[in-house]
């Protein structure tokens, strides 16, 4: 993983092989620029894939999770730091979903 920032200005790691990004927990919220709660309910957690990737902080396998139900976004998340893996099409999906919600956590 190597050290990268993102648009905005967010610190994140990113993998030189498949490009994917590794947010630390809080990370995602800020660079997706919404108020939302990261960390999966422990039951979404329990009833997903656990995958082959593994927690760079944790070293636990992380579980494959849709991001938020109705957007069909997956993502990887570790469940003890609740550090998230997005694939960089998954990251695009999930800020296209949440452009209604933050235009209107702004008031616009």
């Amino acid at each position: 993983m190597q050290l990268e920032r993102l648009e905005r200005g967010v610190a994140v790691d990113s993998c030189p092989r498949c490009h994917g990004v590794w947010f630390d927990h809080g990370k995602l919220k800020e660079a997706l620029q919404v108020r939302i709660s990261e960390r999966a309910n422990p039951r979404a957690l329990s009833e997903a894939c656990r995958t082959r990737l593994m927690c760079p902080d944790c070293q636990q396998a992380l579980f494959e999770r849709s991001f938020m139900p109705p957007s069909n976004v997956k993502v990887n998340q570790c469940a003890r730091c609740a550090g998230t893996f997005v694939t960089r099409s998954e990251l695009k999906k999930a800020s296209e979903f949440l452009e209604p919600l933050r235009r209107q956590q702004r008031g616009a």
